[in-house]
């Protein structure tokens, strides 16, 4: 909002101004200062030099290229005067897409496992806010291999629940074959996690109440005869995943 009020400007000595004190009160200004330096602005040269490194041999395909402003999006003027090209991205850069992947560079792979347990803490909790339904979670249903992380029991169906944290690398994005093997690497992974759940269920009905209302004894995807009800995949992602 500030990026977009302002031409995109930013000035650091505003927070030293009264009507910012409600911001500085909870958050030192000058630790807004070193967080604004750190993760969100760039010297000009910085920027260029990024925007031409691992560009696309293909001259069609660098419309795909890497932006270097999604990860900086302001571009430092001097000491305190900053302006962002495109203000939009000053809000995504707080984003948990951002998030992800400033953490990713930071932490590495031990970050990201502990972000998708959030997210999927996080969709639980809201599956558990629908009306009527009957929530359980993850489960082993054969040794080594586990459901998907939430079954939702619903009157008259029952949702299976696999949530994802992860993107879809950069080069990934280019051609389709390299899309659907990245997909596939991951997301596709909660279809295996499903397909797994149902052929338990089919096989047993002696778990929990959730278990014998699973998939009761018909095929893949329908509605299923004997008292079962249909079941059906749903794949929560923490980010849009781009068709």
């Amino acid at each position: 909002m500030a990026a977009q009020r302002n031409q995109g400007l930013c000035d650091l000595t505003w927070f030293e101004k009264p009507h910012f004190e409600s911001v500085t009160d909870v958050v030192p200004a000058e630790t807004i200062r070193q967080v604004f330096r750190r993760s969100f602005t760039a010297p000009l040269a910085d920027i260029a030099a990024r925007a031409r490194t691992d560009r696309n041999p293909d001259p069609e395909l660098r419309v795909h290229d890497f932006n270097p402003l999604i990860a900086t999006p302001y571009i430092g003027l001097s000491a305190d005067l900053h302006i962002a090209p495109l203000p939009r991205l000053v809000a995504d850069k707080t984003s948990i897409a951002s998030l992800y992947h400033q953490g990713l560079t930071r932490w590495g792979v031990p970050f990201t496992r502990d972000l998708g347990r959030l997210v999927e803490m996080y969709a639980g909790e809201q599956l558990a806010l629908i009306p009527e339904a009957a929530l359980s979670g993850e489960r082993e249903y054969k040794p080594g291999a586990l459901s998907v992380d939430w079954i939702v029991v619903l009157p008259s169906v029952v949702v299976l629940a696999e949530v994802k944290s992860a993107r879809v690398a950069q080069p990934s994005r280019l051609t389709l074959t390299a899309f659907v093997e990245d997909v596939a690497a991951d997301v596709g992974k909660s279809f295996l996690h499903r397909d797994g759940v149902r052929d338990q269920q089919r096989r047993r009905g002696d778990d929990a109440g959730v278990d014998r209302r699973v998939d009761g004894g018909g095929g893949r995807g329908g509605g299923t005869p004997g008292g079962g009800l249909p079941a059906g995949p749903v794949v929560a992602a923490a980010a849009d995943v781009p068709r």
